[in-house]
């Protein structure tokens, strides 16, 4: 927020963002997978896709409290492109990057940590 008055301008600004590719890549790296910049087609068999959506907001208590912002995540075979499984989940967090971050880690958790 930025406000002015008679003595000249003042104040200050919080932006926040997410990129959720680095939060997805981040996460699978974690769990052992590499990340390559291209599918060879000598390695499509070993390889996945993962798509990313937002697919809903969804307002708590009327929009009292807030809103939730949900993610589905679409993980596809580099061969056949036939999907594998899909993941989705919401997040809640005091900022729209902090919904995203939350939603993309809750639906990798609930694919990995079942």
């Amino acid at each position: 927020s930025v406000y002015g008055g008679n003595y000249g301008v003042y104040g200050s600004s919080v932006s926040k963002s997410v990129n959720p590719s680095d939060i997805i890549a981040g996460y699978m790296m974690r769990k052992g997978y590499v990340q390559v910049p291209e599918i060879k087609p000598e390695l499509a068999s070993q390889t996945l896709i993962i798509n990313y959506g937002e697919t809903g907001r969804r307002d708590i208590w009327g929009g009292l409290l807030g809103y939730t912002i949900q993610v589905t995540l679409q993980f596809l075979s580099a061969q056949t492109h036939d999907v594998v499984c899909t993941s989705t989940a919401e997040g809640m967090g005091s900022t729209e990057a902090d919904d995203i971050r939350i939603a993309i880690n809750r639906a990798l958790d609930e694919l990995f940590n079942k």
